[in-house]
């Protein structure tokens, strides 16, 4: 059996450029969401059964809580302006979205197996919610992945090798 744990260190590129900067420890680490959408085929021979499907491509999110808001506050404010409901009207969403890389800590499981997850091209897409008052601020946050004009991946993994549709 293997058993694959380890915890991940998250920094954050804005878009336009500028320097990589943490967004501090997470709750839980990443969750991503890999989703496959299809046009199913329906045959009465089946009934309501599916018969088969084509496939029509795939989208990705990722979803973490951060517990450092002064950290987080740079990757969920980066490109949607605090409180500003006009600042990003009619704009691409992949000028918006900004580059998360998500380093496993040296040493652990999840170093040897996967390396480096590159998440390029990544758009704040959820409601933010948070506490204010006496409470840990925590930052519930999802990241749509948007693909790479250049390659049309939605990831990487490790140093040059694929993922996100290979």
């Amino acid at each position: 059996m293997t058993f694959i744990a380890g915890a991940y260190a998250f920094t954050y590129k804005a878009p336009g450029g500028g320097s990589p900067a943490s967004i501090g420890a997470t709750e839980q680490g990443f969750e991503l969401r890999d989703q496959m959408h299809m046009e199913p085929i329906q045959s009465d021979d089946y009934g309501e059964g599916r018969a088969g499907g084509i496939q029509q491509g795939r989208s990705a999110s990722v979803r973490l809580t951060g517990i450092e808001y002064g950290a987080m506050r740079a990757a969920i404010y980066s490109s949607h302006p605090l409180g500003d409901a006009k600042a990003n009207v009619g704009r691409s969403m992949h000028d918006l979205a900004g580059e998360i890389v998500a380093t496993p800590t040296t040493g652990t499981p999840a170093a040897a197996l996967e390396g480096t997850y590159t998440f390029k091209y990544a758009a704040c897409a959820s409601d933010l919610e948070m506490i204010f008052g006496s409470k840990l601020r925590k930052v519930p946050v999802t990241f749509d992945l948007l693909p790479d004009p250049a390659t049309g991946k939605l990831w990487v993994v490790g140093a040059g090798s694929s993922g996100g549709g290979t």
